[in-house]
């Protein structure tokens, strides 16, 4: 699974087109998604509950605990509201954050598990874009996951 977090955060966000393509591409991968919204997303989440029926998992986001087990359940997250961003950074997902200002205000360029995307017009984002940052975030993930299970790294600390 991988969460596509529906929000637009303070700026304009992505519009139904850029999202409806974000999602059909995770679907295409073969991966079902988990769509978080709140009540402003109503609309395009039931445009994308009719068109990609049982693939699409939508969740209000305005449960916090269940959408901390949700996002447990999936290998990443693309967002471009930092509320789920920063939750799924905490959990350690993979994350591609999308932003239309100065990324660094929210997140650091050294966190190596979120694939950082500014531009300052949202709407001119490519999906390609989008699709690539997702799989170089997995990616790195999965090096990281190596590492440690190969002893050539060090578990995150928990303090």
């Amino acid at each position: 699974m991988v969460a596509v977090d529906l929000g637009r955060g303070e700026g304009t966000g992505l519009n139904g087109r850029q999202l409806d393509d974000i999602v059909g591409r995770v679907i295409e991968r073969g991966a079902r998604a988990v769509l978080f919204f709140s009540l402003a997303e109503r609309k395009q989440v039931h445009y994308l509950t009719k068109t990609y029926g049982s693939r699409v998992i939508p969740f209000e986001e305005d449960d916090l605990a269940g959408v901390a087990a949700l996002l447990q359940g999936c290998r990443a997250l693309i967002a471009c509201n930092t509320n789920v961003l920063h939750l799924a950074l905490s959990l350690d997902i993979p994350t591609v954050g999308i932003f239309d200002e100065d990324a660094r205000r929210w997140v650091s360029g050294r966190n190596q598990l979120v694939e950082i995307i500014e531009e300052r017009d949202l709407r001119a984002i490519s999906i390609s874009r989008v699709v690539d940052g997702l799989d170089r975030a997995l990616q790195r993930d999965s090096i990281y996951d190596r590492q440690v299970v190969d002893g050539a790294g060090s578990a995150p600390s928990t303090a």
